[in-house]
């Protein structure tokens, strides 16, 4: 399953509002949507084709993707560095 460029745009919404206004603002909300997605849909590929199950990789795809909450918005914030993949799949990044 692949995160869709819906769903990105549903959770910025709802968790990111001043983001997709800033975005719609500069005309690169529907640029980031795409690329948000792609990325998202390669850390899923990567994930599978070294062995993790779906929901694993599902895990890692919404957590590529997946920016931190606004900062006058309450709730759950994952650091940047716990949503990078190749450190959450014990994996060295690519090149090394």
């Amino acid at each position: 399953m692949s995160i869709s460029e819906i769903q990105i745009l549903e959770h910025l919404k709802e968790f990111n509002p001043k983001t997709v206004k800033n975005l719609e603002k500069q005309g690169k909300l529907q640029s980031f949507l795409e690329r948000e997605s792609e990325r998202a849909t390669s850390v899923y590929q990567e994930a599978i084709d070294r062995g993790l199950a779906p929901d694993q990789a599902q895990e890692l795809e919404t957590q590529a993707w997946m920016p931190p909450e606004e900062p006058d918005r309450p709730g759950l914030q994952i650091p940047e560095k716990d949503r990078l993949p190749h450190l959450y799949m014990g994996l060295p990044p690519d090149g090394e």
